[in-house]
């Protein structure tokens, strides 16, 4: 009877076992398409990528060795993108936030459907029709803002053509752009926060900056820290609005990262160089992103 009992018990661990091998299986199976699709997209051309950096020269004229690795801690045309990058980055996504917040805030209020999709609007242009935009809104002679400025008796500015204008003139073209959705995100956030903390500090007699201080902004960091990241990434690999605007002028006062290995690769047409300085921007941005995670404080312990 104990015997039967045994055999009984492990058949059916067997099956269990064999149950689960199957399933198992077939979680593996079901994603097979998207690891071929993930490496076909990204591992491959990352490898292809880190082979090509190794050729150092112009195309046709390229030798295997490592001169580009020598080269780029040199290079202070890269190191200049590198800084120009980051401030680009920082001072408007700093802004943009603000910026969100405030509007996200305010027409969290408001149930006026076509007010909330006006604001919308500045996302949903492309970046090349801002660039287009905002380039004949700064025009020195026939431009908006320096007829404006000449109305009220001031000098007209070279927004695009000074050194000292050009980068905070294409930040500004880029809060315009994209407020817009770090406001949509956030505004998504707030309607997601229950009322109860709120009807319950009201009624501890709080003020409206301390619900803000300790209600609000907690409540809402997971998703502050979503839309920041979005627009970081998004910030990183602006392109298409710069070359409108500056391409990358006037010197290199707006040369960012994107524009500078575009340059390398396609104007130089040093292959190779440029696939290192992607690789190098690769890291800078996988460095920043776990700053910014581990600032937020939402890393996973153990």
């Amino acid at each position: 009877m104990n015997n039967a009992h045994v055999i009984t018990w492990a058949l059916f661990i067997n099956s269990k076992v064999a149950k689960m091998k199957e399933e198992k299986c077939l979680k593996y199976l079901m994603i097979l398409p998207l690891l071929v699709v993930l490496g076909g997209l990204i591992i491959y051309p990352l490898i292809k990528l880190t082979l090509l950096s190794f050729y150092s020269g112009s195309w046709g004229e390229q030798v295997f060795d490592l001169q580009n690795f020598r080269r780029f801690m040199k290079d202070a045309e890269f190191w200049n993108s590198v800084k120009v990058t980051f401030i680009f980055v920082i001072t408007s996504v700093s802004i943009e936030f603000v910026i969100g917040l405030g509007l996200a805030l305010l027409v969290s209020e408001v149930e006026n459907v076509i007010a909330r999709s006006i604001l919308l609007f500045p996302m949903m242009t492309a970046p090349i029709a801002v660039g287009l935009i905002w380039r004949l809104m700064y025009h020195p002679m026939f431009g908006i803002i320096n007829v404006f400025l000449q109305s009220v008796g001031l000098p007209p500015q070279g927004w695009l053509a000074d050194r000292q204008l050009a980068l905070p003139s294409v930040i500004i073209a880029d809060i315009w752009q994209w407020s817009s959705f770090v406001y949509l995100v956030l505004l998504a956030g707030l309607k997601s926060i229950p009322t109860s903390p709120y009807e319950a500090a009201i009624m501890d007699g709080a003020t409206g900056w301390q619900i803000f201080r300790y209600i609000t902004l907690p409540l809402l960091k997971p998703t502050i820290y979503v839309a920041l990241l979005f627009r970081s990434m998004g910030a990183f690999k602006v392109f298409g609005k710069l070359v409108t605007l500056t391409s990358g002028g006037p010197g290199q006062a707006t040369e960012v990262l994107t524009l500078h290995i575009y340059k390398t690769s396609f104007n130089f047409l040093e292959l190779g160089y440029g696939a290192l300085l992607a690789i190098v921007s690769v890291v800078f941005i996988v460095i920043y992103n776990e700053s910014y995670t581990r600032i937020f404080g939402l890393r996973r312990r153990g």
